[in-house]
């Protein structure tokens, strides 16, 4: 089939190194060496790169077998293919790129604290990072401590794929700028993919028929199914077991928020009309939010573990036991959620109707996510960041960590663009296309690129059908801002106890042993450990980010 320009001149570029090799050069064709320290090899790309690759990216980065590099991050999210296997979409970035990659990965839920004392002894770091904490990455704090290097000049001279993602779409560049001007990390993009994969509620539909319900509009609606999923035994197996809702976040709950006027999936904090920053747990709407997410769980409509499920591992073994009626998770997760359980039809909803009645608004994922790191030990940065150019930037890089294996995931079509091969969309194990993609490494946790077409082709006509409908109610999320040296290190003073607090209080009040009638103490404990000053900073980051 049809195959990209660049991977001819891969070819013809790994021909000519392997009959360079005789003299076991074991320079990147960047020019940093491999065995240099990570601030040594960056000084020395800045004087070579541009020279090296003024237009375009070569493969491979280095000739194979000279280079190592370590990534420690978040495992596949299909949990039984770890990628300490080696799995075959790595085989092939390796076979392409010529670097070997090193895996220290575990569930996300034990990330941060790992990867926190690591930094914290300051020696032997992995080549690159995900940023702890996960989603919400301490990166300027890193930088200045010169955790973490800076990127800026390497990226200029060295990824050139990266460049042009930042000219397509400058959102990236401006959430990823540091307020010194400099880059520090990469990140996930969702830009393309929130156009096709929300997240939102997602019920079980065939238990709907099966006691005669609609699916729920108004916050009564759902209140009503919760109670009939509990009591009307909708799985048929003679048990009161059904749990009608749970979570893989201990947040999610928020995404019945819309029935009290706020977004549904609203955040800490957000920008009102006017915008000026607020903070979500004081505003009144969010305690009436907390007295009906008390009923719920004071009548056994909650997951009791809601808490603590932590990852999707969790909610997956709830699911698959054929007692969970809804739960929150992006488009697509409901398809895989119904391989589990023979016969379910889960399906993605809008969120609950507004108090008025009218269109609920649902937030949209921000563009950028997990972020990523070079530490100041990488053996390379020069050839990590051309790594992370191919594998992140590229289209063929992108195809490959996405699509997965030519000729097992997927074919080009006549037009030279890729399709998934029945063994995705219909796949012999009856794994969901997701599953089967991440069973051989596609579709990542590192470095996700989530395009258009990749998402489009993902999911059942029925999911994007759903999508489709939900999009006029998706609306823009507070941005994630990168703090100034100074705001760090402020916020991490008054919120690390603030944080802590909020969490223990809100699930206090959630699971009634705390009394909501203190609700108004808790909110007056928030003001003394210092929420106005937070709420200032925040809306001086805000001022920033729309002026920039």
């Amino acid at each position: 089939m049809k195959r990209k320009n660049i991977a001819v001149c891969t070819a013809v570029i790994l021909t000519l190194s392997l009959l360079a090799g005789c003299g076991k050069n074991t320079e990147t064709n960047s020019g940093a060496t491999a065995g240099a320290s990570g601030t040594e090899a960056a000084q020395e790309d800045s004087s070579v790169g541009e020279a090296v690759i003024p237009e375009e990216n070569t493969l491979p980065i280095v000739e194979p077998g000279n280079l190592e590099l370590t990534y420690a991050g978040v495992d596949n999210w299909y949990t039984p293919a770890s990628y300490s296997q080696n799995l075959e979409v790595w085989q092939e970035v390796e076979k392409r790129t010529g670097i070997k990659i090193n895996w220290e990965v575990m569930p996300s839920d034990q990330y941060n604290a790992a990867m926190q004392t690591r930094i914290a002894a300051g020696s032997n770091l992995p080549d690159i990072l995900a940023v702890p904490p996960l989603w919400n990455g301490d990166v300027v704090k890193y930088a200045e401590d010169g955790v973490i290097l800076p990127l800026k000049d390497l990226i200029e001279k060295n990824a050139p794929n990266i460049m042009n993602m930042f000219e397509k779409y400058p959102i990236i560049r401006k959430v990823l700028t540091a307020p010194d001007g400099e880059i520090y990390n990469l990140a996930e993009v969702f830009i393309e993919g929130n156009e096709v994969a929300p997240k939102s509620l997602i019920i079980r539909k065939d238990w709907l028929d099966k006691l005669n319900l609609e699916i729920p509009e108004t916050i009564d609606d759902w209140y009503t199914v919760m109670k009939a999923f509990k009591e009307q035994d909708p799985n048929g197996n003679g048990t009161a077991d059904e749990i009608p809702f749970t979570l893989n976040d201990g947040a999610a709950y928020n995404y019945l928020a819309s029935g009290f006027g706020l977004t549904a999936g609203v955040g800490e904090f957000y920008a009102d009309d006017a915008g000026k920053v607020q903070y979500l747990y004081s505003s009144p709407e969010y305690k009436e939010l907390i007295t009906f997410l008390h009923k719920l769980y004071s009548e056994g409509l909650i997951d009791p573990q809601y808490s603590t499920n932590g990852d999707e591992a969790k909610v997956d073994a709830m699911i698959s036991k054929d007692i969970v009626g809804i739960s929150v998770h992006f488009a697509g997760v409901d398809e895989r959620w119904n391989k589990l359980v023979p016969g379910a039809e889960y399906v993605l909803v809008k969120p609950p109707v507004g108090p008025d009645g009218g269109q609920p608004k649902l937030v949209k994922r921000a563009p950028t996510g997990m972020q990523f790191a070079l530490s100041k030990d990488c053996k390379d940065p020069a050839a990590a960041i051309r790594w992370i150019d191919y594998i992140w930037a590229s289209d063929e890089g992108v195809i490959l960590t996405h699509f997965g294996i030519e000729g097992k995931t997927f074919d080009y079509d006549e037009n030279g663009r890729p399709k998934f091969t029945d063994w995705v969309t219909n796949n012999p194990e009856g794994l969901d296309a997701f599953s089967a993609l991440r069973s051989l490494g596609a579709f990542p946790s590192l470095f996700d690129n989530q395009t258009k077409e990749f998402m489009s082709q993902s999911m059942t006509p029925g999911t994007l059908k759903a999508c489709e409908e939900l999009m006029p109610c998706i609306i823009e999320d507070f941005p994630n801002m990168l703090a100034t040296a100074d705001e760090a290190d402020r916020l991490l003073f008054l919120q690390a106890d603030m944080k802590t607090y909020t969490k223990e209080m809100i699930q206090k009040f959630i699971m009634g042993t705390e009394s909501l009638d203190k609700y108004d103490a808790f909110l007056n404990q928030l003001d003394a450990m210092g929420l106005d000053e937070v709420l200032e900073i925040k809306q001086a980051q805000y001022d920033r980010y729309k002026q920039s």
